[in-house]
């Protein structure tokens, strides 16, 4: 036995999918897509691979149709293969962009010792000796004459050799980064790596913080709105309250008035 426990809210999501798949093939109202579903079949591809037999003995189906609404759903579910395999790829982009921004932040704004420091077999010893020396930044270590280097920094020629090469292979790196960000379309603001989506995602941000603003201020209007209608019923009252007690003084007063006339 294979048991399939779904949550309440993953059931809600296939039968949302379901819905919004079926609802794009032609002849599936409402009562159909609820008789599809109520059989298993939950997207536009299920009914595409269904066999016309079994389907054709669902209640409410007009058999004249059913091989146009068939074929409607080859057609979805090629649309829907297609859709979705385009969204993996962007997804996927997605994903190697945001490693490329990383990537790009991770060498921004790094001092130039952090930058040489990243050169492979470079100890506390030989940084030292490299600055004594004057070699202060990762291009001038790269560009440097070995022999040159020696004399200078009283390195050993192999270790001067493997420091050169390792500078030149961190400046590789970095230009390699700036080169794959630059693919993405990835831009620098105020030091920060930004994804070109990320515009997008904080216009979107602003337009709904917006939105709930104005929502926010209509709501206080209303509220004001109701309150100053509230306050004028409250002052009527009194106003309707002295015109009943006169009313019932005259009433009162004619009443005597006329038991007089009578005696």
């Amino acid at each position: 036995w294979k048991l399939d426990i779904y949550s309440e809210s993953r059931i809600n999501e296939i039968k949302d999918r379901a819905w919004v798949s079926l609802g794009k093939v032609e002849g599936c109202n409402e009562f159909m897509i609820q008789t599809l579903y109520n059989h298993g079949i939950r997207s536009a591809a299920d009914l595409a691979d269904a066999e016309r037999d079994f389907i054709a003995q669902f209640p409410g189906l007009i058999e004249e149709g059913l091989d146009d609404m068939l074929v409607s759903a080859r057609v979805v579910a090629k649309e829907e293969r297609e859709s979705e395999a385009a969204a993996e790829i962007e997804a996927q982009r997605a994903v190697r962009a945001a490693n490329a921004a990383k990537r790009l932040q991770g060498i921004l704004g790094l001092s130039e010792d952090e930058r040489i420091r990243k050169i492979r077999g470079l100890g506390e010893t030989s940084f030292k000796a490299l600055a004594e020396g004057g070699y202060t930044t990762l291009e001038a270590i790269a560009e440097a004459n070995i022999e040159k280097m020696s004399e200078e920094t009283t390195l050993l020629d192999r270790k001067a050799k493997q420091l050169i090469y390792g500078a030149k292979t961190v400046l590789k790196e970095e230009v390699e980064i700036r080169e794959l960000a630059e693919q993405y379309e990835i831009e620098i603001v105020d030091g920060v790596a930004k994804l070109p989506f990320d515009e997008e995602a904080e216009a979107a941000a602003e337009a709904e913080e917006a939105l709930a603003s104005q929502e926010t201020e209509e709501g206080a209007e209303a509220a004001a709105g109701e309150s100053a209608e509230e306050a004028a019923e409250s002052a009527e009252e009194p106003a309707e309250a002295e015109e009943v007690v006169a009313a019932v003084a005259d009433t009162d007063e004619g009443e005597a008035k006329s038991e007089g006339a009578e005696a």
